[in-house]
Parts: C-alpha cells; sequence; structure tokens
C-alpha cells in the first residue's frame, strides 16, 4: 500500500513592518486617513499610521507560491493596489477602506484578487498605472478606476495590460537590463510609456503605434528613479552621479513664446520627438546613488523629494512654466549686463568711440540669448540628515495631525522607510517663496542655487512595535502552542500566532541567539546573548527577573532543558568558550523568582555550536556538536562519554533526536544531513538535503518525520524511516534560522533572514509522493519553459535571429509567456480539433451511428468553443501559438462558423472569437499570402467579423451615451450621493467582469 502523509499549509506570516524590496508608497483616502501601503514578503499590508494597526493584509496561497513581492503602485484614486512578485505574476487588489472581511490574509475567507497576470518570464521590477485626472463634485473627488497597467521586469521587457479585460496589449523588449521605473501618461492627444533601466537609457514608447519614439543616452551610470511633475511637463531623473537630470516634454511652453524660450532655435524644439534634456542640478550630498523621487502639491507651492541610499534626502521647490520662463529672462538680462560692463571695459582701454560702442552692444544683444535650464524649474531649499540609512522616502498623502497654515511657513509631512524594518513619519517645515527670496544666499547676481543648512526634522511617529530590527536568529514555540518566542539584536518579543499581533516586546543588551520557554505553563523566556550573557525575563509582565551577564565568555550558541518542561530543573547553555554549563531553575520559577545557580561545567576540545538533552534507555544523554565537524554524546548524570559521532566534513550547525530516542539528525555546513543510531552510533543514511548550509532541523514529535531548513531559503520535509524526502513546505523564504515544532506535531514555526515568522499547520489533506514527484517535474518543465524564452529573447535583443526577431526593431510583441498552463490548453485545443475532425469524417461514412461521447453530445461548433472557453483569457494567445499550420486553418473554418449569422449560441463569446482568429492570422500571414489557407476562408471571415465589431461598437456607443447621462444627471441631484450610486456602478461592473459576459446596460 502506498505510504500517504499529511499536508502542512501556512496560517501565519508576521513580524515584518515592511520588507525592504519594495518601497511604501501614500494612499489616498476618502475620509484623509495617513495610509500607507508597503510588502510584507509575499503580503500587502496597509498601515493606519495613526493607530500603528494594519487595517488590510491582501495574500492567499497563490501569493504565498509567488515569492517575495518586488514593486507596488497605487492608483490616483487609491482604491486599487498592484503588487509584482518574484515569478513575474501581478495581483491587482481591491481595498475600500476598512472592510472588515481584508483585515486577516490568511482566514477561512483569503482575500482574492480583482485580477492576476502572468506575462513576465522573471521578476516584475517596477509598475505604473495610469495617470488619470480625478474629477470633483459638491461630495468630494470622484474615484475612477484606471483601465491600463504598465509592468517592468528584471529582464528588461515591458508589459502594458488591460485590467478591464484582464489581458496583456503588448510586450516592448526595451531594455538589455532590469527595469527601475516606467511611467505611463498622455500628452494631448497621446498616450506615451516611459523606463528607465540599469543599462543607463531611457527609452520612450508611443502606445498608440507600438514603437520606440526616443532613447535617452547621457546617463553615466544606472538609473535608479525617474518621475514626473503633477503638471506631466517636466521629467526628473536620478542616478548615482551627484546630478538630478531634467527632461522638458514637448509643447509644454506653449504658454508662453517658445521661440525665446529656445533661443530662437523655434525648429529644433519642434521637431524634438517627445523629450528635450534641459541639463542638471547638483545634490547637495551625493555619496550614495538616488533611491526615490516624489512629486507633492501643498499650499499652492509644487516640492520635490529626493532621497538616497544613505542618510540624506533633499526637498526642491519646483517652478510652474511660466515662473521658469521669467527665471530664464532674469538670468539672461543679468549675464547681458555683466558682459555690458565688461564691452565698456575694453572700450575705455581700447578709446572705441561712442558709435563702435553702441554698435558693439547692440550685437551682443542679438547674439546673446540663453535657453531654459533645470535651474529654472527646480531649486533646493532643505537638506535633511537622517538617522538611519534610507531605503526610500516620500510624501504622505493624508494628515497625520492638524498642519498649521502660515504665510511664511509650510509644514510637509514624510513617510521615511528606513533599512531596518521600520516605517517613520516626520514633519519638515518648509519657509515661503517670500521668505526664501529674503534669506537667499551668496550674490544678488549670481546665479547658483539656494542651500540651505542640513536641518533635522521632528519625528511624529515610529512604527516598529510589530518587527524586528534585524534577523531572527532564535525561536521557540510555547506548551499552549499559540504563543511564539522570538529573539533578535536586542529584543524579545512574544507573539500570538492566532492574531498574528505582538504581544509584548523587551530590551536586552547584546544580540539574541538563542532562547527557551521555562515552566509548565510557558510564563518565564529565557534568552542568551552574543556577549555570553542570560536574560530571564517573566514573560506576563515583561520584567526582568535575573540575569548573568558573564555566565560565558563568547556567544552562547545553544540553549535547552534537561526534561521536559514541566519537570525540568536544569538549563543547559552552549558557547564558542568551549564549555556547557548546566543552570539551576528552580529559584526562577518560583512566584518571586531567584537568580540562576550554576551547577555544573563540562570543557569540551573546541566550540560548541549546539546541545540537546534527551531520554535514552532510562538515562539522560547530553548531545553536544562540536566546530571540530563532531557530535558527542555524555551521560547527563556522571558526564561519561556515551558515544562519538564522525563523518561531517564541516561544522554541525544544528541537531535533533527524535521522541524515542532512537535517531539522532545532524545538519551541517556541508550541505547534508545524516541519521545516526543512538544505541551504537552507526550511520544509517547521509542525504544530500540542501544546496547551502544546514541551519535548523527538527523531528515531528512522537514520530520520525523530520523537517529542514537551510541557507538556500527552503524548508523540506523528510521520512527518516525510509530516508526519503517527501515535500518542500511552500512559503518559506530567506535562510532559515531556526524552526519550532508543537508537542503534538500539529504545528511548525520558522524565522529567516527576511525577519518573517511563518507558522505552518497540519491539515487532514493526504499527500501522496508520487504526486508530488510529478508536480516537481511539471516545475521543471515550466522553469525550462521559461528559461528557454528567456535565452531566445536575449539573443533577439542582440540582433540575432530567433522567434521573436521583431525585438531587435523595436517593435512591440505579444504579452503572454509560455507556461505549463499554456501548453496543456494548446494541446486540449489541438486534441478537441482531431476528435472533430474524426467526428465528422465519420458521420460522413456512417451517419446512423451513435455520436462518440468524448464529445459530451454537442456539436463540432459547439465542442470547439467550449474548449475555447476553457482557457484563459490572459493564456489564449499563447496556447494558440502552439498550434501547426493544418489546426490552425481548422480552427479558422470552426471561428467562421461560430460567427456566421445562422449560428445563435456563440454570441456571448464574439469578441473572443475575434481575437482568435486576428492572431492566427497574424502569426501565420506568410503562409496565407503563399495560399496555404483558403482565400475564400479568409474573405468570410473579414465579413463576418466586420459585421459583429460593427453591432459592438453601436451597442457601446449606446451604452456609453447612456453612463454618461446618468453620471451628469447624479452630479446635479443634491439628493443623491454620487458616491454611492458610482460605487453601485462599479460593483455591477466587477460582477460582469468576473462572469466574463459581454453584459450591456440599455
Amino acid at each position: 500500500m502506498v505510504k500517504a502523509y499529511l499536508k502542512y499549509e501556512q496560517v501565519a506570516s508576521f513580524g515584518v513592518v515592511a520588507s525592504g524590496t519594495t518601497a511604501c508608497l501614500p494612499i489616498k483616502s476618502p475620509s484623509n486617513l495617513p495610509l500607507v501601503v508597503c510588502a510584507a514578503g509575499d503580503i500587502v499590508l496597509v498601515w493606519n499610521l495613526r493607530t500603528g494597526e494594519s487595517i488590510a493584509r491582501l495574500g492567499n496561497l497563490m501569493t504565498r507560491k509567488a515569492g517575495p513581492i518586488n514593486a507596488i503602485a497605487v492608483s490616483a484614486g487609491g482604491e486599487t493596489i498592484a503588487s509584482g512578485y518574484a515569478d513575474g505574476s501581478i495581483r491587482l487588489w481591491e481595498f475600500s477602506g476598512y472592510d472588515e472581511d481584508m483585515k486577516a490574509a490568511f482566514d477561512e475567507n483569503e482575500p482574492e484578487p480583482l485580477v492576476t497576470f502572468n506575462g513576465h518570464r522573471s521578476g516584475v521590477s517596477c509598475l505604473a498605472f495610469e495617470k488619470i485626472s480625478l474629477g470633483k463634485n459638491s461630495k468630494g473627488d470622484i474615484r475612477i478606476r484606471p483601465s491600463s497597467l504598465v509592468s517592468g521586469s528584471n529582464d528588461g521587457d515591458i508589459i502594458m495590460w488591460n485590467i478591464t479585460e484582464g489581458k496583456g496589449v503588448f510586450r516592448f523588449p526595451a531594455h538589455n537590463d532590469a527595469l527601475t521605473r516606467v511611467l505611463y501618461f498622455k500628452r494631448e492627444s497621446s498616450s506615451f510609456i516611459v523606463s528607465s533601466s540599469k543599462d543607463g537609457i531611457i527609452k520612450v514608447y508611443d502606445v498608440e503605434t507600438q514603437h520606440c519614439v526616443q532613447t535617452i543616452v547621457g546617463h553615466r551610470a544606472e538609473v535608479w528613479a525617474m518621475e514626473l511633475d503633477p503638471t506631466n511637463s517636466l521629467l526628473v531623473t536620478g542616478s548615482a552621479d551627484a546630478e538630478i537630470r531634467g527632461y522638458l516634454l514637448r509643447n509644454v511652453t506653449d504658454e508662453f513664446d517658445p521661440a525665446k524660450a529656445t533661443g530662437g532655435d523655434l525648429d529644433s524644439f519642434e521637431h524634438e520627438t517627445v523629450f528635450r534634456a534641459i541639463g542638471s542640478v547638483q545634490r547637495y550630498i551625493a555619496a550614495e546613488r538616488v533611491t526615490s523621487l516624489h512629486f507633492t502639491e501643498c499650499d499652492g507651492e509644487t516640492y520635490m523629494l529626493v532621497g538616497s541610499a544613505d542618510k540624506n534626502a533633499e526637498v526642491f521647490s519646483v517652478r510652474e512654466a511660466k515662473k521658469a520662463e521669467a527665471h530664464r529672462k532674469r538670468r539672461e538680462k543679468r549675464k547681458i549686463e555683466a558682459n555690458q560692463k565688461e564691452i565698456r571695459a575694453t572700450s575705455e582701454e581700447k578709446g572705441w568711440d561712442e558709435s563702435l560702442l553702441e554698435e558693439k552692444l547692440r550685437t551682443f544683444r542679438e547674439t546673446m540669448s540663453l535657453q531654459l535650464d533645470m535651474s529654472d524649474f527646480v531649486f533646493s531649499v532643505r537638506q535633511i540628515r537622517m538617522s538611519k540609512r534610507l531605503r526610500s522616502i516620500c510624501f504622505l498623502d493624508g494628515a497625520l495631525e492638524k498642519r498649521v497654515k502660515s504665510k511664511n511657513e509650510t509644514e510637509l509631512h514624510l513617510i521615511v522607510q528606513p533599512k531596518d524594518n521600520v516605517i517613520e513619519v516626520h514633519k519638515a517645515i518648509m519657509n515661503s517663496s517670500k521668505k526664501r527670496r529674503k534669506e537667499k544666499l551668496g550674490n544678488e547676481g549670481d546665479d547658483m542655487q539656494t542651500r540651505g543648512n542640513v536641518n533635522e526634522i521632528k519625528k511624529l511617529i515610529t512604527l516598529d512595535f510589530p518587527g524586528h530590527r534585524s534577523d531572527v536568529r532564535s525561536l521557540s514555540l510555547a506548551p499552549d502552542d499559540n504563543t511564539l518566542l522570538s529573539a533578535s539584536d536586542g529584543s524579545l518579543k512574544l507573539w500570538n500566532v492566532g492574531t498574528q499581533k505582538c504581544i509584548r516586546s523587551m530590551k536586552f543588551d547584546g544580540y539574541g541567539l538563542c532562547t527557551q520557554f521555562v515552566g509548565a505553563e510557558g510564563r518565564i523566556g529565557v534568552v542568551g546573548t552574543k556577549s555570553g550573557g542570560i536574560h530571564v525575563y517573566d514573560l506576563g509582565s515583561g520584567t526582568l527577573i535575573t540575569e548573568e551577564r558573564s555566565a560565558h565568555t563568547n556567544e552562547i550558541w545553544s540553549m535547552c532543558l534537561n526534561d521536559k518542561l514541566y519537570e525540568a530543573d536544569l538549563l543547559v547553555t552552549g558557547g564558542s568558550d568551549k564549555r556547557v554549563c548546566m543552570w539551576g531553575i528552580d529559584e526562577v520559577l518560583t512566584d518571586k523568582g531567584g537568580k540562576l545557580t550554576r551547577r555544573h561545567v563540562l570543557e569540551m576540545p573546541d566550540e560548541v555550536l549546539c546541545v540537546k538533552v534527551v531520554s535514552q534507555r532510562d538515562r539522560a544523554v547530553l548531545v553536544v556538536s562540536l566546530m571540530d565537524s563532531t557530535v558527542r554524546a555524555f551521560f547527563m548524570d556522571t558526564f561519561e562519554p556515551y558515544l562519538s559521532f564522525y563523518g561531517h566534513r564541516l561544522p554541525v550547525m544544528c541537531l535533533d533526536v527524535s521522541s524515542d530516542g532512537l535517531i539522532l539528525a545532524t545538519g551541517s555546513a556541508d550541505k547534508t544531513v545524516k541519521l545516526w543510531g543512538m544505541d551504537f552510533g552507526d550511520c544509517r543514511r547521509s542525504l544530500r538535503a540542501h544546496s547551502e548550509s544546514v541551519l535548523s532541523l527538527a523531528f515531528q514529535p512522537n514520530t520520525h518525520y523530520l523537517f529542514t531548513g537551510s541557507r538556500d531559503g527552503t524548508l523540506k520535509y523528510w521520512d527518516a524511516d525510509k530516508f526519503e524526502f517527501v515535500c518542500e513546505i511552500e512559503g518559506q523564504r530567506g535562510e532559515v534560522w531556526s524552526l519550532a515544532t508543537s508537542d503534538d506535531g500539529e504545528i511548525i514555526a520558522s524565522a529567516s533572514h527576511d525577519k518573517l515568522l511563518r507558522v505552518w499547520r497540519r491539515t487532514d489533506e493526504p499527500l501522496f509522493l508520487e504526486e508530488e514527484r510529478d508536480r516537481r517535474m511539471d516545475e521543471m518543465f515550466e522553469s525550462a519553459l521559461v528559461e528557454e524564452d528567456l535565452k531566445e529573447a536575449a539573443k533577439s535583443k542582440k540582433g540575432d535571429i530567433g522567434f521573436m526577431k521583431d525585438m531587435s526593431k523595436g517593435e512591440a510583441a505579444a504579452a503572454g509567456k509560455r507556461s505549463l498552463e499554456t501548453v496543456k490548453g494548446g494541446e486540449r485545443l489541438l486534441e478537441a480539433l482531431q476528435l472533430c475532425a474524426e467526428e465528422e469524417e465519420r458521420r460522413a461514412t456512417a451517419s446512423d451511428e451513435a455520436q462518440n461521447p468524448m464529445m459530451l453530445g454537442l456539436s463540432s461548433e459547439a465542442y470547439i468553443l467550449r474548449t475555447l472557453e476553457q482557457i484563459k483569457t490572459a493564456e489564449l494567445e499563447e496556447a494558440l501559438h502552439i498550434l501547426p499550420l493544418k489546426a490552425a486553418a481548422d480552427l479558422l473554418d470552426y471561428c467562421s462558423r461560430l460567427l456566421s449569422p445562422d449560428c445563435k449560441f456563440a454570441r456571448l463569446s464574439t469578441e473572443m472569437l475575434i481575437r482568435s482568429c486576428l492572431y492566427l492570422i497574424k502569426l501565420h500571414h506568410s503562409q496565407i499570402t503563399a495560399g496555404a489557407i483558403s482565400r475564400k476562408l479568409i474573405s468570410d471571415l473579414q465579413e463576418r467579423t466586420k459585421s459583429h465589431t460593427d453591432k459592438i461598437r453601436k451597442r457601446m456607443g449606446f451604452n456609453s451615451a447612456a453612463l454618461q447621462f446618468w453620471q451628469t444627471e447624479l452630479v446635479e441631484r443634491d439628493d443623491t450621493p454620487f458616491r454611492d450610486a458610482a460605487a453601485r456602478v462599479h460593483n455591477m461592473k466587477r460582477k460582469k467582469f468576473k462572469s466574463r459576459h459581454m453584459g450591456f446596460v440599455r
């Protein structure tokens, strides 16, 4: 009989305020709440900065498989959040403030994304919604949902997505390195996508023609940040050097004379494709690269915030186009006056007469003209020095506290995300423009920017309680299986697994390397530090009971109890000072508390890395792993040697013994896990468990099942009796520093390098080894497809001939991605075509026979339509790409029949059928022109698709006019809240979108 195991599913993931993989972004709230969205591993968190609570946790089972979040974008109205993952997938979440159903991400009703896109072959690095202006009425802002999203990935590709239809529109093979920022904006009647990359190039694409219209070069290093000002007229970029570069959008100078603004060379500006370089300004402190650029409007002025990878940030004031032109004229006037003085001085020296002097001055004025420069648009007004290195910094849109209005000062609230799992809000005071002119430094005739002092700013709030500042190196599970104890650099935290909240936080000196619950109820916690100290805390009150600062002279790497929690009387510690110490804890367990008493000290020949006390033949045995790659066992009563275990080539980092005391498992830095017999010390099996060092392992209680965690970021499940690999526990990311299991084996907890604490619970769902092997083979096949596509795309970008050769021309390509699902969809469609062909041939020869049961009682046209509808919209094109020419011709024939006026059951799928026909004709265009497919079939398709599209166009025009009329009427009526009506319209649209029907309002 095949042995079945039980699956483990992740039920909790907590301990991170904001991941360092992506920046924090503010969210516009209808109630003006200070909300910020950030990534926490594979979860999207929305924090209310005023209360310090997480009001939304957006994640589910699929996001845990997708990997960590690398990019986040928020729509202009704040109602849609986009998250990009390491596997190349993108998910859109609907956020509507305080929604009770969205507060927990891992409950029975996990939140589902609005739509999921999967087209990138590598991790998503940046996202951007289309920039749309928000309308206003008497009730407030009109929340307009975006219809398009642009994404960039680490493979250098840009994909534009249609949110309404849930599919990719096109793909741009833009860059040769990872993208750092994408922007999508509309100017007049044109739409553009601007991208920046680590290859130091900025590219501009026209959405209508789907071509690259401009390539901006000149950066000497990677372009790390890029942003448009609120008027979509000034593009600002930041790199690794000290310069902030500016680019002016064409036709931005319509409000004043462009000929004068460009020094008389009007043609050079009009023939500029999209952007024109206008120079750069210098950062005040430029020791590190730029990490963030952000614009905001406050009290009638526009500000730009520039953050760098060190502790510095700088605030610039941004002038409007008219004011920039006025500043250019003043700058030109000052230069003319200065040069006129030099000409007059030269005239006096050479003795020119008055007429010659006037002619020289007139000639100089006619030839002297300055163009608009970056310094005309932006100038520095404030330098900020933080106490920590910055991950990102931006302006806060909501109101954290009531802003004080003043004629001479403006308050700006800044969201600061340091690199230590913290979110901070600071307040900076900006002087008004009039006050800045009075306090301007330097000479009046000098055109240098105003440089203020490096000022400290006031910190308003620090959100750091729900997480550690550094890696969690140790984790312990309480006897109630619902409480976790974690230790990190200078802090010991107690967590509730059910609510995923931090109950209590305790501070101490040093870095916590090991923890242990003490007592039957787990009310006492012990932590060993890197400096050799032991600290004992009362977890109920968070007070320090006792401490031994010099328990060891160096690091305490491990600690354990000599028996079960309710019977233990000794605490065993091992450190790098080559000693194993036994501490009496009887006094600590009393109500009054007491000091730890050192009972015994066992000297070792090398540093002690791990200690464990087990019961062997009714005698307590101490198992110790040493730096010399050996493991030794001693009797606890006499401390006599019992066994020695040799075989590892590198130090043993972790060990554990099964509950019955029969098997010892050791994990080493040599990437292996060895299983030993505790009776004779024989090595039963050596398993090549991981691709990196094994850092932690634990037996499932009362079984011989083993869990191992490694530096390679994986958590694996093993059967120590059969020496077989069962499965990889999904959801683990980052180096697994510590593992803990409950007494009944129902719960596994892990602490990793990404500062996340993860908890898995055993389910009743069986797991079979054969199914797991098949699933791993499918994953390997899909990864091979992705790698093959990446290689072909890289060849195409270099100009080689490949399956995507149009990439070398800068044109758009298909937005899909080959995956296992698309291959299976294409195979199902090919099988359906073959089945229908055989059925039609059989009917032509023997019409009296019964229909093939595989056809499900459907006609050939209905069966093909059913197969097409089962393929996801985003995967349809890639599935059609697999079909050979003969199958494509047959499918076009069936589509022609389905689009005929006589066919009534295919009306709801008209759009899908037309889309399939267009893609197949484009894909096999050369064969069609060569006559491989009937010309009559193509002409019939042309007539029928034109008839259907005309009907859809008329219907859509009627509905668009009706909806605009309804919107105007709702805005004008005072007794109907527009926001509620807009919400009802959105819910109606969302239901239609999910049902995948083309329902139209009449």
